[in-house]
């Protein structure tokens, strides 16, 4: 049966987070929702990133913000990781990318910085408010994978954290959501052996 997503718009509003949801969707339902979105982000060269990065190849991304203090830092390496472990045909058909849903901080010079310490194929996306018109429709975007991404309430010393979702999801040549893995229960030799096979199925 499917779950419903559910708005976070109050606190997302009161917050200054993205009113985004997240509900444990099965990978069909997922596929469904990523069709036909329609979104213009920047990525962290100040170039353009819309739904044409995503078709032609495969795709691993993460969702998250440059100052997570753990789960983000953990994924992005193990995505890095997978991406070492993949054989070299493999690796030229997919790309790495992490998109930030922290509109505030995460600019793109600051993504590019932060993205560079992990992997030098690992792209970082940027929604940042200061942007201004070149985003457009980044809510339909986060909403479209189902991520979940509010904003706490700022501590004493003015920074602040998000309680997020965190799964990595592989895309397909097609632009839309494969499978997704979950953080709890990454495996990394797995997730390799699981991308390495559906890239090679392609063929």
């Amino acid at each position: 049966m499917k779950k419903r997503l559910v708005s976070v718009w109050a606190a997302a509003v009161l917050f200054g987070g993205f009113p985004t949801a997240f509900a444990e969707e099965p990978p069909a339902l997922l596929r469904e929702m990523t069709q036909g979105i329609d979104f213009n982000l920047v990525d962290e060269n100040n170039q353009p990133y819309t739904p044409q990065n995503l078709k032609g190849h495969w795709t691993l991304m993460y969702f998250g913000f440059s100052n997570c203090p753990d789960t983000c830092i953990n994924m992005l390496d193990n995505i890095s990781q997978v991406f070492e472990g993949l054989p070299p045909e493999a690796q030229q058909k997919t790309q790495l990318v992490f998109a930030a849903f922290d509109t505030e901080r995460d600019t793109p010079e600051v993504l590019k910085t932060y993205t560079d310490a992990f992997h030098d194929k690992l792209l970082g996306v940027s929604a940042a408010k200061s942007l201004g018109d070149r985003i457009k429709n980044a809510q339909g975007f986060f909403e479209g994978f189902s991520i979940y991404a509010e904003r706490a309430p700022t501590r004493s010393d003015g920074t602040w954290v998000y309680n997020h979702s965190s799964h990595a999801y592989l895309i397909g040549p097609d632009g839309t959501i494969v499978t997704h893995y979950a953080y709890m229960t990454f495996d990394i030799d797995a997730v390799i052996a699981d991308v390495t096979a559906r890239v090679a199925h392609e063929n």
